[in-house]
Parts: C-alpha cells; structure tokens; sequence
C-alpha cells in the first residue's frame, strides 16, 4: 500500500500489484485477516486517512480509520485540548476542534483522547462529569497531573512520546524553607504541595477535619507563566486556614498543604509550610517532569493527553490484556502512536459493536497500529467515544453510539498558516481505480491551498485527459469512457493545476442486469441498467456496446441504445450480447386506459379479512363501481383501530393513489395503506394524516414517489396489502362514504376515449356549490351543456337532464353521485 503512494513509482510498477497491494493481509494475534484499502486521501497538510476493512475466514470484520500526520510539514503541531476549557466538560471532539480553531489556527484532524468521569459531584456542588482520568496539559498549561497511566506527549522542542510520565519530584521555597511540590488540581497527596488552578472545580474540594490540611489564595508574580516543567512564582493573597474547600480565585490559585512529613530532602512538612505564609510571600516552584518514573531525563511538555495500557513499544505488540480487565474485551477502540522515526503521528479508531465491525482487544489494536507505522502506541478511551474527525470531512467513522459522544478531551493535528482559499493542489477522491471495460467513471475531486489544507471537498471544473488505450473523455470533459484496457494514467487538470490516477480496466468483468424483470406501459421508456462489479462497486457499462433484440416485437421494441418501449400489454424477453456473454430482461407491459382505476372496483366484501380493536358492528360494503363503505361502532377511545386485508395487484405502474371520503360525522386520526413493492416480502405502512370536513367529500392523495423510486421499473407492480383506519374522539357509530378509491395515471387523459374533455381545473369536475343548502342550484363547472346523472349511493337515479347546472329542490340531504357525459352520452368524468 505504502508503495502505490510514492510519486517516484514507475507506473508499470504501480499496475502490478495494485490488487495484491489493495487486498492485503495482517495477523492479529494469531488470525490472519485480509486488509482492503477502502479510502486512502490526503485531509490536511502532511496528513492522510485511511479507511481500511479487515476480514477474518470466520467472517468476522472490522472497520479501521487512521490518520497518519507528517508532524515535520511545516506550521503542523500536534495540540491537546480539555472540553470547554476547564478540567471538568463534556464535548464532541468535532466540536472542540471548530471552537479551537481560528486566530490563524486550524485543528484540522483529531480523535478523541482519555478516559473520563461520568458521574460525579464537587462539595461545591459542580460536576465532575468529563473530568480526565489522568494527566492533561494543554498548550503547556496543566489541566491536570497523574503519575498514573500512560501519556502520548509532545514538547516544545516537537518531540512526540509515548511513555509513563513522572510528573512530579518537584520543590516549593520560601527562603529557607522547603517542601515538596506533587500536583496540579488532583485529590490532595500526602506530604506534599497541591496548587489548584481556575480550570478545576471552583474550589479545591479538599477537606479535612482533623486540620491536617491547610489552604492559601495567591496569585502568579507578573511576567511569570505556569507552564509543565518549568520554574514559576506564587504570590500569597490570603492568610492560611485550616477547613479546606477554598474557593478558587477566577484569577488567581490556591495553594494546599497536608502532610507533616519533611523526607525526601525537605526541611518542612507541607502542613506546616502552608500555615507559616504570610500575604506577600513569593514561593519559588519547580515543576520537573521526567521521562518516566526512576529516569533523570527531564522533558518539558507542550501536549500531554493520557491513555491506558500503553500496547505498542519498541515496534513490538506489548501484553496489555492481564493490566485492565476489560482490555481483553472486543470493543470500539482509540489508539495513537508514533513511528521509530518520531517524525509520523498515527491516531487510530477501530469500530465495534456492530454487524460490519466486531471491535478489538487492546493487543488487536496494537497490532493493526504497527501495521499503520506505530513504533510506539498507547490505548486511549474506547467504547461510544471512539471518534476520528477531519475538518474537511467530519466524522469519519461509525461511532457505537449511532453519533458523536461528547468526551473530556481530545488530541488534534493543527496548522498554523492564514486562511487562504486559492487552490494549489487537486488530488482525486480515490487512490486508485479499477473499472470494467466499457464502464464510465466520474471521479471527484479534493481542492487544496498553498499550505496543505483542503479547501474544497467536492471540486468542480476538473477536466480529464487520457491516451486512447484508456478511452476516451466525455460529458464536456468530466467523465471517463474506458473502452481500452489494461493500466494507464488518466490525467486532471484545474486551472493549470494538475494530478494523475492510475486508472486499470478490466476486460474480464461480467456485466450484470441490474433488473431481471420489469414493468413498462406506453409512457414510460426504460433503457436496460448495465453495470460491472469491481472490488465491491458498481460501475455502469455503456449499453451501445451491446447488440439488443426483443422476442416479440408486437408488445416491445429495443433500439441500439438498450431503450425498451413498450406497445401492447403482454410479457416478452429483452436480450443484450457483449461478445460471448447475452444477457436477459422479461418485460411486461401493462397500458393504463383510464385516469382513475379503482384500486378494487365493484368490492366484494368477503374477499377482504377485517380485523379490529376496541370496535363492533365493522362493515364495508361497495359503493358505486369503485368505492366502499365502511360502518363501525367504536367501544373506547384507547387503542381503537379498524383494518381491512387483501393482497391487491396494481395494474401498471400508477403515479398516485386517490381516495375521496365523507366522514360523515366520524373523526379520524390516520388512515394508513400497506404498500409492498415487488421483490420485497415486508410490506410499507404509509399514514396518511388528513385534516377531514365533516359531512363533506374530501379529496385525499398520496403520491407514489412518497413510497417508491417511480424511475424503478422492477419495483412494480405495487400491491395494497392493508388498510387500517383510527379513529379519534368519543365513542359512537361511524360512517365512512368512499365514492372513490383509486390508483391514478397521470399520463393517462381524462377522457381515454379520445372525447374532447369538458371539465375543468386540472381534469377534475367542479361543483359550485359543494355541499349545498337545501334547494340550491349546483352548477357545473363546464363551458358547454352536458348530460348528468345523479344517483343516491344505492345506485337509484333521482335526477337527469342535459345543462351546465342541476337543481337539487326535488332531492333530500344526503350525499350523490353525479356522472357527467358529452352530448353524445359517453361518460367523461363520475
């Protein structure tokens, strides 16, 4: 893999082993996996991540994202940061690094960092909740100081660590007085000086009754910085007391002593040098930090973020699983490291908990970590917080927790550089590429500044160039037709800015039908998807290269293009050859005749299962030749529900689903249709909410392409499985009049017979008024006199005539069907 990343390659080397480079494989403690490079790009100056899928004989997998940080590209440094900036916090690692960033400053990519408290509460009454488990400096101020566990540092010389950190031998002076000098906002160690800073708690949290501590307030001598392992000054602001919980200045500090013991070459208890300061003492500190407890090399840190077990050291994958119980445990895990070199940053996330990736053992980590480069690793907090983030990006894995957790603190890789959004450097998307001979390929494109950065993620303007034993450039430049073979380069060019791809073709690949059946009408034209599968992707074939031919050519025709239109309703087969290879489709063509079909005309209602809840007296019964009507008496107003069952086949590919109901006086909460698309044994439940008139025919429609992909032919036909109704309100008896219920057809006129249409408003009959009072007169919305008929919902006629409007005088209340013809008698619109 590393190689396939080297500018210098040959590209006859760079052919060869691109799939043995591509399809590698790793030990994990004993299990060989096979690595798949799934993404591998630069995000940021002098950084790369990498996406890897691991594969066990077993079937297990595991998903790997790593950021690999060149820290020598110049304004690059790797900065810690504390959530909210105070010991105690919880924020998402995306979060801290948008707030961070700014002033010339970028934090470009980071993970999240140390394990953290999740409970907890200060005396003062603040939470503890994301305080860091063990040390953190930020910047080289100390957030906090823990000789425990292991720490990834850096130093203001650049030098990145990975080790257990001795934090304090230090000393605290006044005069000639001395005691020893232990931490920084921590539980208060015995026999040694604490200094509590404005970033911990509000107050030391420190108590002792039997008056074994003391506390002071003080604050820094002007010109003085309280950095890791660096000298500072102190200046006492309070007289001492002996209660402890002192509130900490907002800028100032408190000093806490316990302890009477004076050995390890002091001359005074703590206890007691607290107690003997005076305001206006000045304290001489000296914080040392060595490289590890016993050692007497002092560091002086810049960055300190904790972790635990430390798993990789000397390029060797240490026995961490017998230091933590749950080491040996699979979980999501975050690991950083260094190379041998020191000169490369790796911070790894590994997810887990889910199907697509089973997580890893501490030892599991680090293996995979000096696969990626790590020479030396600690783990960091695993579980849901486990968290890789670009700028450019976002989040980058699969968090176990279905989204960013928020968590105490994080390490990141920044550049110090100004903004700048002129683009310097394209790179493509992938890292390499192979396509099925005949197949397109559109690539995209990252935009990077002078500086590294990447500025755009989704470049536009990129043209293509390639020999013609690649293929040939199409789409005004942008898009690839790979009608050559073998490995060539293909080339991209952005205002004079250029980059390469090594870009292989594939004779071999099969090409596959997308669809091995599909449903057409007279409306709708469908060209034959065609596609090849490489390395897991689908990639479009280009369908002119292939010869077509249809069975039946009465019921469908196929042209050079692999456009199937259908002619007549039946079912034929749709052929395609490349060379050796003919390939399948069945058509079925079904030609919708009317606009509106309904959805089960002339209803018998003993084909239908009703089933209810808390309901009685549930009936339907037809209603004219498309409708129902449905009769309940609801018991209760808690879990009340009424369905009918019937697996009903669409005829043809509708665009819209109809249905026209008069509550009558009944409310409904939601109507809800079962819709279950062809090829699928599960089907949709699409509620529909509607807002209905009482004793009023309302209209309500749902659109198909609120369920399904409408461009999808082989998702037809559609079958109604289900309907299910829930009422709302008090109890009582319920009728429901649906004079329609239908599928429509958009492409279908409203007049199929080729009569010119007479109604208006979008091929819908309007009735001015609509309801009516008693006596009124209904008129027609239409320009020119028809023949209506109006019938009662049990079919009889009780008015007919020939005009532009009926008079309802001679009618009685109640709902009517009215059926609007031409002159000539034919039905146009019921």
């Amino acid at each position: 893999m590393k190689k396939l990343l080297l500018k210098s390659v040959a590209l006859a080397a760079l052919c060869a082993p691109v799939a043995m480079q591509a399809q590698n494989s790793i030990n994990l403690r004993g299990t060989t996996y096979s690595v798949d490079t799934l993404y591998h790009a630069k995000v940021g100056p002098g950084t790369t991540q990498t996406h890897l899928e691991l594969m066990n004989s077993y079937g297990t997998t595991l998903q790997v994202f790593y950021l690999t940080v060149d820290k020598t590209t110049p304004g690059v440094s790797m900065r810690a940061v504390c959530a909210t900036d105070k010991v105690a916090g919880n924020e998402r690692p995306s979060t801290m690094a948008k707030r961070k960033s700014g002033n010339g400053v970028l934090y470009f990519a980071g993970t999240n960092g140390d394990f953290y408290s999740t409970s907890g509460t200060a005396t003062n009454g603040s939470s503890k909740v994301g305080s860091p488990t063990t040390g953190c400096t930020v910047d080289r101020e100390t957030y906090k100081t823990s000789n425990g566990n292991y720490q990834f540092s850096v130093d203001t010389a650049g030098v990145a660590r990975v080790s257990r950190l001795y934090y304090y031998t230090g000393t605290a002076k006044l005069g000639d007085k001395s005691t020893l000098f232990k931490g920084i906002n921590v539980a208060s160690p015995n026999n040694g000086i604490t200094i509590y800073t404005p970033k911990y708690w509000g107050s030391t949290n420190q108590t002792d009754k039997a008056g074994n501590c003391a506390e002071v307030t003080a604050k820094l001598v002007e010109g003085d910085k309280m950095y890791a392992g660096c000298k500072f000054r102190l200046e006492v602001t309070s007289t001492s007391n002996d209660t402890g919980d002192t509130t900490i200045p907002s800028d100032g500090y408190v000093i806490h002593g316990r302890g009477t013991s004076t050995s390890g070459g002091v001359n005074t208890g703590s206890l007691a040098f607290v107690q003997s300061l005076q305001v206006g003492d000045i304290i001489e500190f000296e914080n040392i930090v060595l490289l590890q407890q016993g050692s007497t090399e002092r560091i002086v840190p810049a960055q300190i973020v904790s972790g635990n077990p430390k798993n990789v050291g000397g390029g060797e994958t240490l026995d961490t699983e017998s230091e933590r119980n749950d080491a040996s445990d699979l979980h999501p895990r975050t690991g950083i490291g260094v190379s041998q070199s020191g000169d490369s940053i790796i911070m790894m996330v590994v997810d887990g908990r889910s199907t697509i990736s089973a997580g890893v053992r501490t030892s599991q980590l680090a293996d995979i970590m000096r696969y990626a480069g790590a020479y030396e690793a600690v783990n960091l907090d695993g579980g849901g917080s486990s968290c890789l983030y670009t700028s450019a990006l976002g989040v980058r894995n699969n968090g176990s927790d279905g989204s960013e957790r928020a968590v105490g603190n994080g390490i990141f890789a920044t550049i110090t550089a100004p903004e700048d959004n002129e683009i310097t450097e394209i790179q493509f998307v992938d890292w390499v590429k192979e396509l099925p001979q005949y197949g397109y390929y559109t690539p995209k494109f990252y935009g990077y500044n002078k500086y590294g950065v990447m500025v755009d993620s989704n470049l536009k303007g990129v043209t293509l160039s390639c020999g013609e034993n690649l293929g040939v450039i199409v789409n005004d430049g942008t898009t690839l037709y790979a009608n050559g073979g073998g490995c060539h380069t293909l080339e991209a060019t952005y205002n004079g800015v250029k980059t390469n791809l090594v870009v292989t073709v594939d004779d071999k690949t099969e090409p596959i039908f997308r669809h091995s059946k599909v449903l057409l009408d007279t409306y709708h034209d469908y060209k034959v998807d065609i596609y090849g599968t490489v390395r897991g992707n689908d990639i479009s074939i280009e369908n002119r290269e292939f010869t077509w031919s249809v069975e039946d050519e009465t019921i469908a025709t196929v042209d050079e293009n692999g456009v199937v239109k259908g002619l007549k309703n039946g079912t034929t087969v749709v052929k395609g050859t490349l060379g050796d290879k003919t390939r399948e489709i069945a058509v079925t063509v079904e030609i919708p005749t009317k606009r509106y079909q309904g959805i089960d005309e002339n209803l018998d209602p003993s084909t239908w299962t009703l089933e209810s809840s808390n309901i009685e007296n549930f009936t339907v019964a037809p209603l004219g030749v498309e409708g129902m009507e449905i009769n309940y008496t609801t018991k209760s107003t808690r879990k009340v529900e009424a369905s009918m069952s019937k697996n009903i086949t669409t005829w043809s590919r509708p665009d819209s689903l109809c249905i026209d109901i008069n509550p009558g006086n009944a409310q409904i909460k939601n109507i809800s249709l079962y819709l279950l698309k062809e090829g699928e044994t599960e089907p949709w439940e699409c509620v529909l909410e509607p807002t209905l008139k009482a004793n009023e025919l309302n209209r309500i429609e749902m659109r198909m392409d609120t369920f399904v992909n409408v461009n999808d032919m082989s998702a037809y036909p559609i079958k109604l499985t289900k309907i299910r109704i829930v009422p709302k309100g008090s109890t009582g008896t319920a009728n429901l009049q649906i004079p329609r219920f239908s599928w429509v057809y958009n492409a279908v006129p409203a007049d199929a017979s080729g009569v010119e249409s007479v109604v208006a408003e979008n091929n819908t009959l309007v009735l001015t008024p609509n309801p009516v009072n008693a006596g009124a007169v209904v008129r027609l919305g239409v320009a020119e006199p028809v023949k209506y008929t109006v019938s009662a919902l049990n079919g009889a006629v009780v008015a007919e005539g020939e005009g532009v409007e009926i008079a309802t005088a001679t009618m009685s209340t109640g709902v009517y069907i009215v059926k609007v013809g031409d002159k000539q008698g034919k039905l146009i619109v019921k």
